[in-house]
């Protein structure tokens, strides 16, 4: 992992770390004989090799779903060493009684790193709480290192904004909220099931739904050899009539469909009859893809043709996740 971008980044978060950390010294004589020491931990998705379409490294973005699930089976393992290395160096302090010349420990998570801690600790915290809740007063300290920090864990995470701080969001909301220096935990986190592909079908192509749109880009898919498609409607699910034309050549040639919402909140339903609209494409066979945006969609249908060819097998990988 000589070579991985993630890797160069650690770095150059280390050195800038430690360059704060010289000047915190030289500006208030604090962490002057302290040193920053730096652990990734690390895992890739499998690469699937796919020369016939013209991809013969994809890589391991389009393996979201394997990596998640590995995220969420190693993190028992990795807290455990993690709180290990924890205990050293609080024992290490031993009866150090300045602040400033303690240890100090900082755990990150970021995105599938994020999900693995946050699979791991939730229940670890909740107790933890609940025992402090009994003990009014007392000073809780984490079960790992200092301070443990989720930046965008990637299990429902979705870009809302170009360049914000905050771009990234779950439409659900978040995990837990900090009320008045308490952490409540507001709902579970989301845990989808694993799809065990052996390969990676790269042939499917996103398109979005507007005012007007026909089915010329919808044909030149199925013309192409597209082997899925994803269809971004507007509202609750429904697309302009002129599209059904296309739909129908793609459901008789069986070429999965999903329907997703051009909506950035909120799940595809059969709600309307009219032509085009979702109880129709319900009837005509097209996948529901619930709640999930085009891009997510897209990467879990190539995944599940990577598994299987059955549109019934898809449909439940879609409908009942």
């Amino acid at each position: 992992m000589r070579g991985d971008d993630n890797i160069r980044t650690f770095r150059i978060l280390l050195a800038y770390t430690d360059a704060f950390r010289r000047l915190r010294c030289h500006q208030a004589r604090r962490y002057c004989h302290h040193e920053v020491f730096g652990l990734y931990v690390g895992w890739r998705g499998r690469s699937f090799v796919d020369c016939d379409s013209g991809l013969c490294n994809v890589g391991a973005f389009p393996t979201i779903w394997d990596r998640k699930h590995v995220s969420e089976t190693i993190a028992p393992g990795v807290t455990a060493r993690l709180k290990e290395i924890s205990d050293l160096l609080r024992h290490s302090d031993g009866a150090q009684p300045d602040f400033y010349g303690r240890n100090k420990m900082l755990v990150a998570g970021h995105s599938l790193g994020g999900n693995l801690l946050a699979s791991e600790l939730t229940h670890v915290y909740s107790d933890l709480f609940a025992r402090q809740a009994e003990n009014r007063g007392s000073i809780m300290r984490s079960p790992i290192g200092d301070l443990v920090v989720l930046i965008n864990p990637a299990a429902e995470a979705t870009k809302w904004h170009t360049q914000s701080l905050g771009a990234f969001r779950s439409a659900c909301g978040p995990l837990a909220v900090l009320d008045r220096g308490q952490v409540v935990f507001q709902r579970p986190a989301f845990r989808a099931a694993p799809i065990p592909a052996r390969r990676l079908v790269s042939d499917v192509d996103l398109h979005t739904m507007a005012a007007g749109t026909d089915d010329a880009l919808l044909r030149a898919s199925l013309a192409r050899g597209a082997r899925g498609l994803v269809v971004a409607a507007t509202g609750s699910g429904n697309v302009p009539p002129a599209c059904l034309p296309g739909l129908r050549a793609a459901l008789a040639a069986h070429v999965p469909v999903v329907l997703v919402s051009r909506c950035a909140e909120g799940r595809v339903a059969p709600a309307y009859g009219y032509e085009g609209g979702g109880q129709m494409l319900r009837d005509l066979g097209i996948i529901f893809g619930q709640d999930l945006p085009g891009p997510k969609a897209r990467i879990k249908l190539m995944v599940a043709l990577g598994e299987t060819s059955d549109v019934g097998r898809i449909r439940e990988m879609f409908e009942q996740a």
